[in-house]
């Protein structure tokens, strides 16, 4: 798999993901084939597709999503893989939570271990 983005000189156009760059440039070439956010892009636009990076698989969307994030596009019509990044964002906020709640029951322990024995002293 991979990313790759449209660009023309200094501007990214677009972002996406293929297995096959070759036809996927073509596809974004075609007037026909073309559903995708590429087909806005003016005519008078002269854009050539660079390859971003190679990846596997199982992170294909998860690096989209990064380039997306990073490079910001004009022309994608939508966020790619929207569900699945937010739903990795709200799972490592909901285990920071999780670590911030022990970490406070770890010092209130603490603090009631010292409040007894300093309250052992004052009877």
């Amino acid at each position: 798999m991979y990313i790759y983005a449209l660009v023309s000189g200094q501007l990214i156009l677009y972002v996406g993901q293929t297995t096959r760059l070759k036809l996927r440039e073509e596809m974004h070439r075609s007037i026909r084939y073309n559903n995708c956010g590429s087909r806005e892009i003016p005519d008078y636009i002269d854009w050539e597709m660079i390859k971003l990076e190679k990846v596997t698989d199982d992170i294909v969307n998860i690096r989209e999503r990064y380039y997306y994030d990073t490079l910001k596009p004009l022309y994608n019509k939508n966020k790619p893989n929207n569900n699945l990044v937010d739903m990795t964002k709200k799972v490592a906020k909901y285990i920071k939570s999780i670590e911030e709640n022990l970490a406070q029951k770890s010092k209130l322990r603490e603090f009631h271990k010292l409040y007894k024995s300093e309250s052992d002293y004052i009877r």
